[in-house]
Order: C-alpha cells, then sequence, then structure tokens
C-alpha cells in the first residue's frame, strides 16, 4: 500500500461535462439542431466532434469549425461571424436546456454518493468548468436538486473565468476562492485540456480510472495519486476512489436525487454580478411554470432580444456605421406610414427584427411601424401561432444628436383561423386588447443596452454585457412607486 500524503485531502474539483455528467451526446444533439433551425448544412458526427473537443467552449468550437470551413459558408445574417456564433449558441443552449429537463441527461454513477461522503467529511466541493452557468444550472438543478448551489462551496464557470481551458485561470481562481493549496485538492477532469489547466497551476496529474466518456477520453486526476484508492463508488462503470480518506459509507443523506446539504461557509464570495441570471435563463425558469410548453415562445423571445443586440451595435457604431442622416437624403427623403421621415437606421432596424423573426417557424406574420401592410412569413419558411408587433427604432431622430433611442414590440396569438388555414394575416388580426399579449417590452440604446421584459408574471430589466454578448437580468422587479405623482 503507497504511503499517504502529507498534506491531507481538504477539498474535492469539480469538471463538469463529461465528468459529473456524460453530456457530449446531448451538446452534438443540440449543436446539430441549432445547424438545422438556423438553416446551416452542417451535421456534426461522433467522430468529428470528438475531435473539435479539443477546442474549449461552444462559441469558439464553432467559430473554430467556420474557420476551417468558410469557403462554403454562408454569414447568415449579414452582420458577422460574432453574431451568427451568438444566435446558434442560443439556440444550441435552449435545445440542451430543455434535454436536460426532460431527463435525458443525468450524472453518472457514483457522483452523489463521493459528493456526500465528502462532505460528512469535512471536505469542500467545488467546480471549476468553462462551461456557461445555464447549462451548469440545468444539469444540476434537474439532478441535484432546486437548491444545488449551497453544496458547493466556489463554483468557477465561464461567467467568471472566460479564458478556456487549457488556460489554467478556472483553476487559479477555484485555488485562490477555497484559499488552499494545489497539495490539498483532488481534481476530477475527463479532457486533456482540463488536464492542462489543473497541472499548470500544480495540480500534478496522473491518469485515473475509465470514465466511459461518450467520445473515448479517459477520465484524469490531479495532484499525484500517492495514496490509497479503492473503488466504493463508481463513475460510468470505472472504479473511482471513494474511499479517499472520506471515511466508511454511511447511511445515505439524499432524498430521490436532491442532496441535503448542511451549513457552509463561502469564503470568497462572487462579485454580484456574477450570480445575475441572463435572458436564457430567465425564460428558462419561467418555462418550468408550464411544463407542456413547447419551448417557440422562449425561443421567439431570443430572436427578438438578438434583433436588439444587433440595433445596439448598430446604434453605438453611429456615423462609423454610415448609418446616421435620413434615408434618401434632405431632398426627397422617404416617410413611413406616419408621415415621419425615416432615418438610415429606421429602416437598418426593420430590416434586422424581420431578417431575425421571418425564418425560424415561430410567427403567423408581423406588423412594423416602418410598413404599410402587415408582412407574411415567406412560403419557403414555416409558420407559427404567433403575431409579433414593433416599432424597431422609436426616437430616431434622437440619433443624429447623440441620444438614446429604442425598439417596443409585443407579441399576441394568431387567431386560430389563421393558424389552422395558414392563410395570410390582415391588419384586424392584430386589432387585439392590451389583456391579449403574450409579451411586450422594450430596449432602450444609451449609455448601456437595457431590454424591458414582461411575459405575463411582473416586469423585469436585462442590461447587455457587451463582452458576453448577454443581456444579464438586472432589475428582477420592475413596478410604478406607489408614491408616483403620476397617474396611469
Amino acid at each position: 500500500m503507497l504511503a499517504l500524503p502529507p498534506t491531507p485531502i481538504r477539498a474535492l474539483i469539480f469538471d463538469v461535462d463529461g465528468t459529473l455528467a456524460d453530456t457530449e451526446g446531448a451538446h452534438l444533439a443540440a449543436f446539430n439542431h441549432a445547424f438545422a433551425e438556423e438553416g446551416l448544412d452542417w451535421q456534426w458526427d461522433e467522430a468529428l466532434y470528438t475531435r473539435l473537443l479539443e477546442i474549449s467552449g461552444g462559441k469558439e468550437r464553432m467559430t473554430h469549425y467556420w474557420q476551417q470551413t468558410r469557403g462554403a459558408v454562408v454569414d447568415v445574417d449579414g452582420h458577422g461571424l460574432r453574431d451568427t456564433i451568438a444566435r446558434l449558441h442560443e439556440i444550441k443552449t435552449a435545445h440542451y436546456e430543455a434535454m436536460v429537463q426532460d431527463g435525458k441527461v443525468s450524472l453518472r454513477p457514483g457522483v452523489l454518493r463521493v459528493m456526500e461522503q465528502a462532505r460528512e467529511s469535512g471536505l469542500a466541493l467545488a467546480i471549476a468548468t468553462t462551461t456557461s452557468p445555464v447549462n451548469i444550472s440545468a444539469l444540476l438543478r434537474q439532478t441535484i436538486g432546486p437548491d444545488w448551489r449551497h453544496n458547493f462551496a466556489v463554483i468557477e464557470d465561464a461567467a467568471t473565468a472566460p479564458l478556456k481551458k487549457p488556460h489554467p485561470q478556472v483553476y487559479m481562481q477555484t485555488l485562490r476562492r477555497l484559499g488552499l493549496t494545489c497539495d490539498e485538492c483532488l481534481v476530477f477532469e475527463d479532457s486533456a485540456n482540463g488536464l492542462r489547466a489543473a497541472s499548470a497551476v500544480g495540480l500534478r496529474s496522473k491518469r485515473g480510472w475509465p470514465a466511459h466518456h461518450h467520445h473515448y477520453q479517459q477520465l484524469h486526476c490531479a495532484p499525484r495519486l500517492s495514496w490509497r484508492v479503492t473503488g466504493v463508488a463508481r463513475f460510468g462503470g470505472g472504479a473511482v476512489g471513494a474511499d479517499i480518506g472520506l471515511g466508511k459509507p454511511s447511511r445515505s443523506a439524499l432524498s430521490g436525487n436532491v442532496f441535503v446539504p448542511g451549513p457552509r461557509t463561502f469564503p470568497h464570495p462572487l462579485p454580484a454580478m456574477f450570480h445575475r441570471l441572463t435572458l436564457t435563463q430567465y425564460l428558462i425558469e419561467q418555462r418550468r411554470n408550464f411544463p407542456n410548453a413547447s419551448g417557440d415562445f422562449n425561443a421567439l423571445i431570443l430572436d427578438v432580444a438578438m434583433a436588439c443586440k444587433s440595433i445596439a451595435r448598430a446604434v453605438a457604431h453611429g456615423e462609423l456605421g454610415g448609418v446616421l442622416g435620413d434615408q434618401g437624403g434632405m431632398a426627397g427623403g422617404s416617410v413611413n406610414v406616419q408621415g415621419e421621415r425615416q432615418k438610415k437606421l429606421d429602416l437598418l432596424s426593420n430590416s434586422l427584427f424581420i431578417r431575425f423573426n421571418e425564418w425560424a417557424g415561430h410567427l403567423a406574420g408581423m406588423v412594423s411601424e416602418e410598413m404599410e401592410q402587415p408582412m407574411q412569413i415567406p412560403p419557403d419558411n414555416p409558420r407559427g401561432k404567433y403575431l409579433l408587433v414593433f416599432d424597431p427604432l422609436d426616437g430616431s431622430s434622437n440619433i443624429d444628436v447623440n441620444l438614446s433611442v429604442g425598439s417596443i414590440f409585443s407579441v399576441l396569438r394568431a387567431p386560430a383561423s389563421v393558424v389552422e388555414s395558414g392563410c395570410d394575416v390582415t391588419p384586424e388580426d392584430f386589432l387585439q386588447p392590451g389583456s391579449a399579449q403574450v409579451a411586450a417590452g422594450y430596449a432602450i440604446y444609451g449609455p448601456a443596452a437595457m431590454l424591458v421584459l414582461t411575459v405575463g408574471r411582473g416586469v423585469v430589466g436585462f442590461t447587455l454585457d457587451p463582452s458576453l454578448g448577454e443581456f444579464m437580468l438586472t432589475h428582477p422587479a420592475i413596478q410604478v412607486p406607489a408614491d408616483s405623482q403620476e397617474s396611469i
């Protein structure tokens, strides 16, 4: 028997994808779903995806593939690679979340038992991954329970450590927040990039047990295994050393799949900004109130949000992007149906709303302030059950003097006769009472871009984080003050 290490293990650090659960099969299916929904002819098979897993991060993986095949790829939104990749990733994430919620992804056998024994022995648990917070939350909420975060002293993910593995940033931050040395921690990893990241901060490695990974990689552990490992728990059928100084197995503290946590302190809490929900996460949380929902509504709101992100970028570029001034110049410029002179940015914003919302099969028709008649969904595109009403750029006269502008939108249900017959929508189909709205909101493009939204359960506000390209929940409960002097 090997000698015990001089420094006792005080924390277990887990990667997520491929380690806590074999998620890559679901991720692959979600990627292919996004490609098909976006109209790309990409189809990743298992062999190709195995090679692409050498690139850490979903967006980075798609960007790499794009660059390798760009000679045969069309930029589907016409406004740059970054926006297209972000849109693909949003669709992929939403589909992956739906698969997890439907129970198609589960933790590896033995994971919960290892966590339980570690907790009972006083070891801290941590997550060190560069996957997105929404993917982590979806998996662990479904498999551990709604209070899954309470089990972990530290959680580092793509929002807090944006540099992907094999960069060691995520492990550097995890160790710093745990307040421990590398010799006091045991890392569970399944990928070569993850192993390199752990080793780069002094978490020495040695090949461990087979993980039966969907893509034939090996589960690894670090630092050096110079102590007793016995096969008590199993990850994916391979023996995992659960008896690593954790004591003997005791009566389970689990209720179903819910890990009942004991009290825990968090030595270095994250700044508040890193605990915020993204728009995608918020919509998923709302969808849980409607178990039979198809997901079409969430996808529609994300399409609208993507249009707003693109408009925010165009507004921010201003004259640098050549979008200021009247459409057609001062002499003979065009006007909209309200008799207002149209700006270049009015028409660009209108085109962006149409482009991001006409293709996905969620809408039966659209109405815009910039169009005289309702817009019919092109016959080559699928149709859906919703109607979208929007003013693509309200206050556009402010643009030339660098003041705030915004977009306004409303979502309605299409009449059953329109949905069932597939006939063209008419103006009368959109003339519905305000109480019939399914969702409504507006975006403001100012010093910060904000999206204010209601889906029928209160009003919330999101602020666009330009570094992540995500709308983050910053105003969770917007209300008119009780002492307001303005009447409504």
